[in-house]
């Protein structure tokens, strides 16, 4: 079953954003604030498919923790899965 699940999120996951790359294109004529809030939707979008195709369930723990301001998210990369949350 978990073949099955990956197989279709990948494919809805291409489509979904085949979709928006070329949706994207007029607003690479906008601000940086739009562009950010655009690619933030997306991130946001992926992280309801991995939740409603596959399943996946994640929390947050130490938010309230991270300083105000800038600051650096060093992480391992385990998968891709943590460079889309972490854009949220």
């Amino acid at each position: 079953m978990i073949w099955i699940r990956s197989a279709i999120f990948n494919i809805v996951f291409f489509a979904w954003t085949t979709v928006v790359v070329v949706v994207a294109i007029p607003v690479l004529a906008m601000s940086e604030r739009a562009m950010v809030a655009y690619a933030r939707g997306w991130s946001r979008s992926v992280l309801l498919l991995l939740r409603v195709i596959c399943g996946l369930r994640y929390r947050v723990v130490g938010r309230e923790k991270v300083p105000k301001g800038g600051f650096i998210i060093a992480c391992k990369h385990q998968s891709a899965w943590d460079t889309i949350a972490f854009f949220c």
